[in-house]
C-alpha cells in the first residue's frame, strides 16, 4: 500500500494547461530556434520562417493534372514545370523540375482545388538540386486545420531518437493561383536517412488500399518506394519471422531490426494519438533495407494526430502483439514509454507548437483554402499534449527503470556511457539518481586504475519488479605533455613539408584529449600578418580534428624566423 499512496502523491494532476494564454506571440517566436542540421538542407526546414514556391506549368500540364486525368493512385508522369523559390528572403531559381500531385485517398485533390505537391529537382535537368536536396514534398495539409500536427509529432520523434523527417513550411502558387499554405515536410529517402547514418538500400511502403500488416507471405502487399523491384527476398524473410512466438520470435526480430528503436516509434505513436499509423491502421510506414539487410520501420502521414485517446495496451495489429507476448519484449516496450514521458518532459512541445503557430498565423490567414477554426485547432492540440504528458508520467511511475543523473564522488553527470575523471582519481563512489523518486539505485564504492574502468549498477523500478543495468565507463586520466618544433615555409602561413608530419602527429594526440593547454612560441622576427596567419592556420587545424575546446597561449622569443614550438599540456 506504501507504493500506491507514494505514487498518488507523485502523480501530476490530470489538468489542462492553457499553454496559449502563457506565452506571447513575439516570445514565443523570438526566444526559440528549431532549425535542425548542420547539413545544407536544413535551412528549407525552419518552421519558423515560411518560404515561397512559385511554380509554372504549360496550360495542357495544368489539364492533365485534373479529375479523372488523375488520381490518388495515378500520379502519371513528371510534368515539366519552373519553378522558383523565395528561402530566407533570397531568391533561387527559375529550375526546370518536374511536378505531380500527391496525397491518398481523404489528403489528395486535382489542381482545381489544394492539390499537394512533389517536386522532383533532377527530373529533367540532370544532377540538380537545392541545397542539396532531390526532391521536395509539400503537403497540403487539408486533414490538419491546426497546420503544426506534423510539426510536432516530427519534432518529438526526433527528439526521442527516431529517424523522422524535418518539417518547414511553404506559401506554394501555380501559374499565379494561390495554392495557400503547405507543409514541406523533409522526403524519406536515402539522403534523408544519411543524416542519422542509415544507409538505404530499398524501401517499400505499407499503405492503403492494402493495409498491410506483417504476416508472412505478404511481402506483395507493399508497394515500393525506392531501390529496385526484385523478388522481394529480404521482406519475404522479415516477415517470416512472425511465424515464430514468445522469447523466440524476440531473439530472431532483435536479430532483423533494432526493436527498442521500433518500440519507441510506437509509443510516439499512441502518446501523439496517430491512429492512420502502423500500429493502429496498418497505414503511412515505410519499411527500409539498409546495406546490411537491417530493417528499420519508418512513421509518415501524421497529419491526423492530437486527438482521441491512446490505448497503450490494446492493438489491431501484429507486431505489437507479437511484443506483448514476448516478456523482453513486453519489457522494452515498458521502458520505451518512460523513456518518451521523459523525453515529453523536457520538450516543453506546447511552447515550441506555439511559436510555429505565431510564425506562420499571417500566412495561415491569407491561405484561401483555410477551413475552420485554425487557432482553435492549435489550441486544442497543445492542451491535449501537455494533458498527454501527464497522463504519460503518472502512468509510467511503476516499471520506469531511467534515472536523471550519474553521482560520481558527489558530483552529477548528465546520462552518458563514459565519465572522465581527474587524475589521481582512485576510489569512486557511484550512485545513479532515478527518474521516479521510489525507485531505487545500488550505492557502490569502486577502486580506480589510470585508464578505463568498466562498472555496472542496477537500479529497481517503484514497484520492484523491473531491474535496469548500466554499464559505464569510468576514465581517469593521466597529465601528459608534448613539445615539438615547427618548421613554415618561408613567408607561408603552412608548414613545411617535415614540419607537417610533426604538427601532424601531435594534432593526433590531442583528438582525444581533455583540459587542453596549447602554448605557442613564434619568432619576434615575423611579421604581425604573417604570425597571425600561421595561428589561424594552427587553430584551423584544431577544428578540423574535432578540437574545439582548449586555451592557447602566444609567446614572442628569438628564434628562427620560421621556427615555431608548440608545446601542450593535456590529460588522456
Amino acid at each position: 500500500m506504501w507504493l500506491k499512496s507514494a505514487i498518488r502523491r507523485l502523480a501530476l494532476p490530470l489538468v489542462v494547461i492553457f499553454v496559449l494564454s502563457l506565452i506571447s506571440p513575439s516570445q514565443a517566436s523570438a526566444e526559440l530556434n528549431l532549425k535542425e542540421g548542420s547539413d545544407s538542407a536544413a535551412i528549407l526546414f525552419d518552421p519558423l520562417k515560411v518560404s515561397n514556391i512559385s511554380l509554372r506549368m504549360s496550360s495542357s500540364d495544368f489539364e492533365s493534372l485534373t479529375y479523372p486525368n488523375v488520381d490518388w493512385n495515378r500520379e502519371g508522369d513528371w510534368r515539366r514545370t519552373t519553378m522558383s523559390i523565395v528561402v530566407a528572403g533570397k531568391n533561387y531559381g527559375p529550375f526546370t523540375v518536374g511536378v505531380h500531385l500527391k496525397g491518398a485517398w481523404g489528403s489528395w485533390r486535382d489542381v482545381t482545388g489544394k492539390a499537394a505537391f512533389k517536386i522532383k529537382m533532377n527530373a529533367f535537368v540532370k544532377g540538380q538540386t537545392l541545397f542539396g536536396q532531390t526532391k521536395l514534398t509539400l503537403n497540403n495539409m487539408v486533414q490538419d486545420r491546426s497546420y503544426i500536427h506534423e510539426f510536432m509529432t516530427y519534432k518529438l520523434m526526433r527528439a526521442a531518437g527516431l529517424p523522422a523527417p524535418r518539417t518547414g513550411y511553404a506559401n506554394v502558387s501555380l501559374n499565379g493561383n494561390n495554392y495557400g499554405l503547405h507543409l514541406n515536410v523533409e522526403t524519406i529517402d536515402k539522403r534523408m536517412l544519411a543524416r542519422w547514418n542509415i544507409s538505404s538500400e530499398t524501401i517499400y511502403k505499407g499503405s492503403l488500399p492494402n493495409f498491410p500488416d506483417f504476416y508472412p507471405g505478404n511481402e506483395w502487399s507493399y508497394s515500393l518506394e525506392s531501390g529496385t523491384e526484385g523478388s522481394r527476398e529480404e521482406l519475404a524473410a522479415f516477415l517470416a519471422i512472425n511465424d515464430y512466438s514468445g522469447e523466440t520470435w524476440w531473439e530472431a526480430i532483435s536479430q532483423a531490426t533494432d526493436m527498442e528503436l521500433v518500440t519507441k516509434q510506437w509509443a510516439v505513436e499512441l502518446y501523439a494519438s496517430h491512429w492512420d499509423g502502423y500500429i493502429l491502421n496498418r497505414n503511412n510506414y515505410f519499411i527500409n533495407f539498409d546495406e546490411n539487410g537491417q530493417v528499420l520501420l519508418l512513421s509518415w502521414g501524421v497529419d491526423q494526430t492530437w486527438g482521441g485517446a491512446p490505448e497503450y495496451f490494446s492493438f489491431p495489429t501484429l507486431l505489437p502483439n507479437k511484443c506483448l507476448e514476448s516478456d523482453s519484449c513486453r519489457e522494452m516496450y515498458l521502458q520505451s514509454l518512460a523513456k518518451v514521458s521523459a523525453v515529453a518532459q523536457q520538450l516543453n512541445l506546447g511552447y515550441s507548437a506555439q511559436a510555429v503557430a505565431n510564425a506562420i498565423a499571417q500566412d495561415i490567414q491569407r491561405d484561401p483554402w483555410r477551413s475552420g477554426d485554425p487557432w482553435s485547432a492549435q489550441r486544442d492540440a497543445i492542451n491535449l499534449e501537455s494533458y498527454r504528458k501527464a497522463e504519460l508520467a503518472q502512468l509510467v511511475v511503476p516499471w520506469d527503470t531511467s534515472y536523471k543523473t550519474l553521482v560520481v564522488n558527489k558530483l552529477r553527470f548528465s546520462p552518458k556511457e563514459l565519465v572522465y575523471l581527474a587524475p589521481g582519481t582512485k576510489k569512486a563512489a557511484i550512485s545513479l539518481v532515478p527518474r521516479q523518486a521510489f525507485a531505487r539505485s545500488e550505492k557502490i564504492t569502486e577502486s580506480l586504475q589510470p585508464g578505463s574502468n568498466i562498472i555496472s549498477l542496477s537500479l529497481t523500478s517503484a514497484d520492484g519488479d523491473h531491474v535496469a543495468n548500466y554499464d559505464f565507463d569510468f576514465y581517469v586520466l593521466t597529465p601528459r605533455t608534448s613539445k615539438v618544433s615547427v618548421k613554415f615555409n618561408s613567408g607561408s602561413a603552412y608548414p613545411s613539408a617535415s614540419g607537417n608530419s610533426i604538427y601532424f602527429a601531435l594534432l593526433n594526440k590531442l583528438e582525444t584529449a581533455k583540459n587542453i593547454e596549447l602554448t605557442v612560441t613564434r619568432p619576434s622576427s615575423v611579421s604581425a600578418a604573417t604570425a597571425n596567419k600561421r595561428i589561424d592556420n594552427i587553430k584551423a587545424a584544431l577544428k578540423a580534428r574535432g578540437i574545439s575546446k582548449y586555451k592557447l597561449s602566444v609567446e614572442r622569443t628569438d628564434l628562427k624566423s620560421n621556427e615555431y614550438l608548440i608545446s601542450a599540456k593535456y590529460q588522456n
